[in-house]
């Protein structure tokens, strides 16, 4: 299923639970990580180098974990991010280099 598609099957079912209470989620599909809140969602990504490649680590929280710049999400949006990058709403930011090792998404918790 390609984003867009993914976003308009979840854009229905979250206006109807959104009536039910504050509603913050993250999904992964093994290549997309989506993410949605209700109320604050920010977004840091971080750049991470190596010796072969250039990545980028993307940090989701509803409140900024650290001392960096983190970036206030709008609310009632939908996010969708695949290896580092926004895929939706699309970022300006350019892609980094791939690195064939890295994993196409991590979710730590």
């Amino acid at each position: 299923m390609g984003v867009r598609a993914q976003r308009a099957t979840l854009r229905d079912a979250v206006a109807t639970l959104s009536t039910l209470g504050e509603l913050n989620f993250i999904l992964a599909d093994g290549f997309h990580l989506i993410a949605h809140a209700t109320g604050r969602l920010h977004l840091l990504e971080r750049p991470c180098r190596t010796d072969a490649c250039e990545d980028t680590a993307v940090f989701l929280a509803t409140e900024p974990l650290t001392s960096e710049e983190w970036t206030p999400l709008p609310r009632e949006s939908i996010h969708v991010f695949a290896m580092g990058r926004r895929v939706a709403p699309r970022s300006r930011r350019p892609p980094p280099m791939p690195c064939p090792a890295s994993p196409r998404v991590a979710v730590l918790g």
